[in-house]
């Protein structure tokens, strides 16, 4: 009886910590916009990515355990822990003989910021100040998602808002933490989301389509959009 008591504690006490470092690198980017008129952290992830948020691609060597490419972001100088940047349900994983421990679990809704990105959602406009974060309001925009680790790759996280839902996701959100993600929004507070969908918690790459409707994909999508 007493394993599986100390196994929970030790998942919430994980769980819990996710949501604090989202909730402290959510606030270096909020620190961000005040010390740059109110200009969001740019998200590029094309060739100008050393202008972004974060730099690089976490979905292989070098870029798995480059810490200059956080130290060179946009946002270190608000928060120089690294600690930050990564889940610490993001465990160390073999790729031949190699042990690696991924520098980064978090990417940045792709609406946030200015972006070198224009495919994704070509009909909206992204949110460049934090005074045009309006629809959704801060509240309710979500900035920071833990990202499942066969999907995060660059620091933008890619949610199609300005269509229909076909129940297409294009990066899809971890669930380290039970059958939940873990996110923060605009305001700088966190949330844990209880998938509804059973294949949620079952993705293993980008570029899943589930069914027409998706409720957990629309939850992004309305965290990324919000229509008349």
């Amino acid at each position: 009886m007493l394993l599986p008591a100390l196994s929970k504690a030790k998942s919430k006490a994980l769980g819990i910590k996710c949501l604090n470092n989202l909730r402290q690198l959510t606030v270096a980017w909020t620190v961000y916009a005040d010390d740059n008129g109110d200009r969001l952290a740019p998200n590029n992830w094309g060739a100008d990515s050393t202008n972004a948020w974060v730099g690089g691609n976490v979905a292989a060597a070098p870029g798995w355990t480059n810490e200059l490419d956080i130290k060179n972001g946009r946002l270190w100088k608000y928060n120089n822990s690294l600690e930050i940047y990564r889940c610490p349900s993001d465990v160390v994983f073999k790729k031949g003989l190699t042990s690696v421990l991924r520098v980064r679990s978090f990417a940045m809704s792709g609406r946030m910021g200015l972006s070198d990105v224009t495919f994704i959602n070509p009909k909206l406009q992204n949110f460049i100040k934090f005074s045009s974060i309006t629809r959704p309001s801060p509240s309710g925009a979500f900035v920071f998602a833990d990202e499942q680790q066969n999907s995060i790759d660059d620091g933008y996280f890619a949610v199609e808002a300005d269509e229909p839902n076909a129940g297409f996701w294009m990066n899809v959100p971890a669930s380290r933490h039970g059958k939940s993600g873990l996110l923060s929004m605009a305001d700088a507070h966190v949330e844990s989301w209880r998938w509804v969908e059973p294949t949620t918690a079952k993705f293993n790459a980008q570029m899943q389509t589930t069914r027409r409707g998706d409720i957990d994909l629309e939850k992004f999508r309305r965290a990324t959009y919000e229509r008349d």
